[in-house]
């Protein structure tokens, strides 16, 4: 009985084991732009850099969302991530855009989007520089892109 106790145990901690410790650890100290980072160089990409226009176009399609009560990367009106790019007045050539919703925390958001393989492919993109963070309740949009 012992040995059966110790051994649901020991699964019990496998199981509750993060696959990514230095990435999850910084998220839990609050800082979006160190996780990100941090799992950037993990993988040997370099650092993104937070760049006011892709925030303002991530702001505004977060907002946007919220306000019309949709969820997709494609507004009603069918304006794309490159269209509210170029709106904000960022010259891009290359982007991505992650979106979450109803995660309350940053960390929280952090972690869904490097549990999930596309959003990660997203965040770990060697071509993406810069990037931007936005949140309008718990509607989260990240996009990245790189300058022309």
């Amino acid at each position: 009985m012992r040995t059966l106790f110790a051994l649901c145990s020991v699964m019990l901690l496998i199981g509750c084991a993060d696959p990514m410790p230095g990435a999850s650890s910084v998220a839990r100290a609050g800082s979006f732009d160190a996780a990100v980072n941090g799992l950037r160089q993990a993988s040997g990409a370099q650092v993104l850099v937070e760049q006011p226009q892709l925030r303002r176009a991530a702001q505004a399609h977060a907002d946007d969302m919220a306000r019309r009560g949709y969820f997709a990367h494609r507004a009603p009106n069918g304006d794309g991530a490159g269209k509210r790019i170029a709106r904000a007045g960022y010259r891009a050539c290359g982007w991505a855009e992650n979106i979450a919703n109803g995660i309350p925390t940053r960390a929280g958001v952090f972690e869904g989007w490097r549990r999930s393989r596309g959003h990660r492919r997203n965040m770990l993109q060697r071509a993406y520089t810069e990037y931007g963070l936005a949140r309008s309740g718990n509607i989260w949009v990240m996009v990245l892109a790189r300058p022309c």
